[in-house]
Order: C-alpha cells, then sequence, then structure tokens
C-alpha cells in the first residue's frame, strides 16, 4: 500500500546514509582495497548508524517479530537464561537494560548500532554507501527489524570474511562463536572457512549449475528428499529452534507457494551477479570468497525456496548478493565501457526497494512510531 509517511522515512533513511557515506574523491580503489581493516568509525559513519538506530528503534508494530521482542525484553528483566530458549548473548544484552530501567527502545537502538556496526566493517568505507545501498534495496534492512537476532549474526559472519582472506581461522573460528551467542545457526558457517574455489573463473559452468538448479527447485521428489535428510540433521544434533519449528509446522513447510513477479526478478538479479562475476574475480581471485558464498546462497534458494524455515537459514548466504553487487556496481562505474551496466543495475534495485516498500516486506508498511 502507498503510505506517504512510509515511504518518506524510508527513502529518507536510504538517501541520507547513502551520500553521507559517499566518498567525494575521484581517487579509485583497486580489487584489493575491498576488505575493511580499520576499526575506526568517522563522524559520517557515527551519524548514519544514529539515524538507522533510532529509525529502529521508535518502530511501533513494525515487523512481524515486534511485539515478540519488545515482550522479550520486558521479561527478561524477570527471567534467568535458563527459562527462555534465545541465546545468551541476546538474554544477557537485553537483560543489562532492562534490569537498569531503560525503555525496550533504548535496547533496539543499541541492539541495532551493535549489528549495524558489524556491517560497516565489513567492507572499505570508499564502497560503503553502495554497500549499504545493496543492503536496503535487497530486502536486508526491513528484514533486519524482523529476524534481528539473526541478522546479528549474519553481520558478524559478514564482518569475519576478511579472516578468510588473510587464513586467520582463530579470529575466524571467535567471529562464529561471538555470532553463535546471538543465534546458535551460525555454527554451521565454521565449515565455510575451508571454501576455496574458482568456479566463477568458469562462467558457463557456474550458469549452467544455477539454472539446473533452478530447473530441479520444482520437482516434488528432491523436495521430499531434501525436507526429509534437514529434517534428520535437526534431529540428530538436537537443534531447539530447528525442533520447534518441526513441531509446530509438522515438518518443514512445503505447501505450494506462488511466485510472482518478486520472486523472478530474485532470481534473475542472481544470474546477473553470476554473469559479471568473472570480470571481478580474474582481477582478484581472493575475492572469490564473496561470490562463492552467495553462489552457494543463490543454489539453495533454487531448491528450497517453497520453505520459509530454509529461506531464512539460507539468509547467511544470501546476504552476500550485497558484497558481490557493490563489486560490480562499484567498478563499472568508474568504466566508460560498463557505466550503463552500473547505472542499470542502480535503477532496478532501488525500483525493487520501492516495491518492497510498497507491499510491506517484513510487515515494514505502514511505519509508526511511538516515543517513551
Amino acid at each position: 500500500m502507498f503510505d506517504f509517511f512510509t515511504f518518506t522515512i524510508y527513502l529518507f533513511l536510504l538517501f541520507s546514509i547513502y551520500f553521507v557515506n559517499t566518498n567525494k574523491s575521484n581517487d579509485i580503489l583497486s580489487y584489493n582495497d575491498f576488505t575493511n581493516r580499520n576499526m575506526s568509525l568517522n563522524i559520517k559513519e557515527i551519524i548514519s548508524l544514529i539515524l538507522i538506530g533510532v529509525i529502529v528503534a521508535i518502530r511501533y508494530e513494525v515487523g512481524n517479530d515486534w511485539y515478540y521482542y519488545k515482550e522479550f525484553f520486558i521479561d527478561s528483566g524477570f527471567i534467568n537464561s535458563d527459562d527462555f530458549y534465545f541465546e545468551s548473548g541476546f538474554f544477557y544484552f537485553n537483560q543489562i537494560f532492562a534490569t537498569n530501567g531503560f525503555s525496550y527502545q533504548t535496547a533496539f537502538f543499541f541492539i541495532t548500532v551493535f549489528t549495524w556496526f558489524f556491517v560497516f566493517k565489513s567492507v572499505n568505507r570508499n564502497y560503503l554507501s553502495l554497500f549499504l545501498f545493496f543492503i536496503f534495496c535487497t530486502e536486508f534492512f526491513f528484514w533486519s527489524m524482523n529476524g534481528v537476532r539473526q541478522f546479528i549474526a549474519i553481520a558478524i559472519y559478514g564482518f569475519s570474511i576478511k579472516y578468510i582472506i588473510d587464513k586467520k581461522i582463530f579470529y575466524f573460528i571467535l567471529c562464529i562463536y561471538f555470532a553463535s551467542l546471538f543465534h546458535q545457526t551460525a555454527l554451521f558457517l565454521l565449515p565455510t572457512y575451508i571454501l576455496r574455489n574458482e568456479i566463477f573463473a568458469k562462467r558457463f559452468l557456474a550458469m549452467s549449475l544455477f539454472i539446473f538448479s533452478f530447473m530441479i527447485g520444482t520437482n516434488e521428489s528432491v523436495l521430499n528428499v531434501i525436507e526429509e535428510s534437514l529434517a534428520g540433521v535437526i534431529l540428530l544434533f538436537q537443534l531447539e529452534r530447528g525442533i520447534d519449528y518441526l513441531i509446530q509446522s509438522d515438518g518443514l513447510t512445503t505447501e505450494t507457494v506462488s511466485v510472482g513477479i518478486g520472486y523472478y526478478l530474485f532470481i534473475f538479479t542472481n544470474l546477473i551477479v553470476i554473469y559479471f562475476s568473472k570480470d571481478i574475480i580474474k582481477k582478484n581471485k581472493e575475492l572469490s570468497i564473496y561470490f562463492s558464498l552467495f553462489f552457494v546462497g543463490a543454489v539453495i534458494y533454487n531448491l528450497t525456496y517453497w520453505s520459509p524455515e530454509l529461506v531464512r537459514i539460507n539468509q547467511y548466504f544470501i546476504y552476500f548478493k550485497s558484497f558481490c553487487l557493490t563489486l560490480i556496481t562499484y567498478h563499472s562505474l568508474h568504466s566508460k565501457q560498463s557505466l550503463f551496466k552500473a547505472q542499470l543495475l542502480i535503477l532496478l534495485f532501488f525500483i525493487n526497494f520501492l516495491a518492497l516498500i510498497y507491499i510491506s516486506s517484513n510487515m515494514s508498511n505502514p511505519y509508526r512510531i511511538l516515543l517513551q
């Protein structure tokens, strides 16, 4: 639906953080400078974090789980971690604010700033404006107000990729453990440390595998195999949240899912990223980790789009679509031969952002505020 106030708030936030963090320098970064290794924040980044934090904190009944997280904050002041299945990191974060007399909005603000700090520190600040643009336009901003705990883990995981590139396994494991304190599914990301391949150097192979996964993704027999296998893994490792899903839904959700233009646009833009990936990786093979993680997510999505539970877990990998789009667009903007490609990508995803607001992605529309 069209709500003028809602569109104004989200467009103001998007344009503000984009233009505030846009680098005015004409210097073009090399492909070796994508990963950020500077943990400090400049004034522009601090302003951006505060803006995002305020918009998320003062929202009222925005997000599917808004009420649930609000009630958990209130309850956290009276219970201990054994009384609730939320992970200890998220529990104690809330409890500190609740037991010291702060409002849930204060807790929401600091949780948001904490989370987005890792987002901001995941890429070189000269790439940051485009990176934030694509995070917003690929739905992750709206999703972050719903999947709060998992988005914290996702942000930390995105931040940790530098340690895969630098081959610092101790720091990578430390980051994954830290992420698991907010969402235990992060522990399954440990094997991605060894994910080193150059499949994207073979464009035809990558695109063929993607298209193949798309074609078999709706096959009922494949669907049943995937469901049974994942249900077995969940029960084998006694994953509490996964068991809850199985009990509540009598198995993983496999009902017929209606698809529309949004689904096909998502698939199409995934294919675009795969197609242009070779141009980036041939400049710096270390960047293949971002495209490899995205490719894993794109293939898993093709095979499991019918299950909201699996799509949600797959967000760990789909998140890297923003990294890939940032790399492709940034270097295309600085190339006369590819300038139109970059402009088209920006326009396409901006239209997608408007559409996400209109359809109330993750119950983001209407946006309402409550000051306490």
